[in-house]
């Protein structure tokens, strides 16, 4: 039912139905799609995988059911920008490049301004032990594990 409405609609949802499948594919041609899968739900791509398809399930939804073309739009461009993200995780230091480029030319400040905020409220609250504490075992994390329950020495 959902295709026989597709494919009776307008260009533009054919013109998205496309770009997904492309999208998709273009990738998986090069690296064959079970390493795709494989290595789209890494650790390290995991959320924006997951945010990149929800986008395209998202766009595509709206632009169905004929909802404003504005929002398509607005939505369209969200979708881009998660596929640059997803696509940047696949270049070596892409997203820090890309990172250290837009914190240079103020795009997006109250962006790193919330972000170094909330990084400086949480490095306050949850100290990270150094690397010397880490091999040595001193520091707050290891003094609970070597002294029992209440930080006393074991008997």
């Amino acid at each position: 039912m959902i295709a026989q409405y597709i494919i009776a609609s307008d260009p533009l949802i054919h013109l998205i139905f496309s770009n997904l499948f492309t999208a998709l594919c273009a990738t998986g041609f090069l690296l064959g799609p079970r390493a795709q899968c494989t290595k789209m739900w890494l650790p390290i791509r995991r959320w924006s995988t997951a945010f990149y398809l929800l986008m395209l399930a998202v766009v595509l939804i709206v632009a169905v059911l004929k909802q404003n073309i504005l929002l398509v739009l607005f939505l369209l461009v969200i979708e881009i920008l998660a596929a640059t993200w997803y696509s940047l995780s696949y270049i070596p230091f892409g997203r820090k490049i890309t990172l250290a480029f837009l914190r240079r030319t103020g795009a997006c400040f109250p962006c790193f301004y919330i972000y170094d905020e909330g990084k400086k409220v949480y490095d306050e609250n949850f100290p990270q032990p150094t690397t010397v504490e880490k091999v040595t075992g001193t520091g707050k994390a290891s003094a609970n594990k070597s002294g029992g329950m209440f930080g006393g020495s074991k008997v």
